[in-house]
């Protein structure tokens, strides 16, 4: 990883998750990421620590995601320790994916960002869609959604009021896996989104 300023894409994440999650994400090092946070005065991630007497059953929309991302990444979304991914990824056969941090991209690659879901680019490329994100927010470029794409490369953002929209069918009894595949996105992005709004609105 290297040093470099952030983007305002970038900076909005501080103070969303762990530094050590945020600098994973954008591929820089914790302390590139925590002397931004502190430099801003933006307080620290607290995470509410699980309660570990109560046993948490694995869900199939859970297993479904397992080894479509690094163990840590996918830990962050579950909200599950990256050893507990590790051992159910291991317990279900399946194959430990690594995020690759020094993808070198050419300018035709970057391209494809934002045309169509980090999903659909990844697969094309053949990376992990971690490695995409972080590439399309580095370099501020917006999420697209994949019902509204138009097969040209239309780009759009998503507002605060479809943030609440996804908030309420999350308390619903929808999960975020099922509005990241309906967006064409992947829980990262759901979930900073997601983590952004209730920021703003505490």
């Amino acid at each position: 990883m290297t040093r470099r300023k952030l983007t305002p894409n970038e900076v909005a994440l501080l103070g969303t998750d762990t530094d050590v999650s945020i600098s994973a994400l954008l591929g820089v090092s914790e302390h590139v990421v925590r002397r931004a946070r502190v430099s801003r005065r933006i307080a620290r991630y607290k995470k509410t620590k699980p309660d570990r007497r109560k046993w948490r059953k694995w869900t199939p929309e859970e297993d479904a995601i397992i080894g479509t991302a690094a163990d840590a990444d996918i830990a962050t979304v579950l909200d599950r320790t990256r050893y507990d991914v590790a051992a159910r990824r291991r317990r279900l056969g399946v194959e430990k994916v690594v995020s690759d941090y020094r993808m070198d991209w050419s300018a035709e690659q970057d391209a494809l960002l934002g045309t169509m879901s980090d999903r659909s680019i990844a697969k094309r490329l053949g990376v992990t869609i971690p490695t995409v994100t972080r590439r399309r927010v580095a370099l501020g470029i917006s999420i697209c959604s994949r019902e509204k794409w138009d097969g040209v490369g239309k780009k759009r953002t998503i507002s605060d009021e479809e943030v609440d929209r996804m908030r309420y069918r999350i308390e619903k009894g929808e999960t975020m896996l099922m509005l990241a595949q309906e967006r064409g996105v992947t829980l990262q992005a759901i979930s900073a989104l997601l983590k952004r709004r209730r920021r703003r609105t505490q």
